[in-house]
């Protein structure tokens, strides 16, 4: 276990609690890109699945389906993940 102290105001506050390890993630062979990244396309049966790490669901994942022609798009780095998270209002 580890201790970490906060302090909230000008009263320190002591929490305890057991350290995350960082795991490499997981890629498969029908993900891009092959990097670790806070988003990834998957191709499952003839569709473009778009899924990103959302902040306005504290962090879990989002997925959504893309055209081709973005999927084309962000591999050329033509557009950003950003982009389709405005266009999709993913957040």
């Amino acid at each position: 276990m580890a201790k970490v102290i906060f302090s909230f105001g000008n009263i320190p506050v002591e929490i305890e609690g057991k350290p995350l390890e960082y795991k490499e993630p997981i890629v498969e062979e029908n993900e891009y890109p092959k990097g670790a990244s806070w988003w990834r396309i998957k191709f499952v049966e003839g569709k473009y699945i778009f899924s990103c790490i959302s902040g306005s669901l504290a962090g879990n994942e989002q997925k959504i389906e893309i055209t081709k022609e973005e999927f084309e798009k962000l591999k050329t780095e033509e557009i950003t993940p950003e982009v389709i998270c405005y266009k999709y209002d993913i957040g």
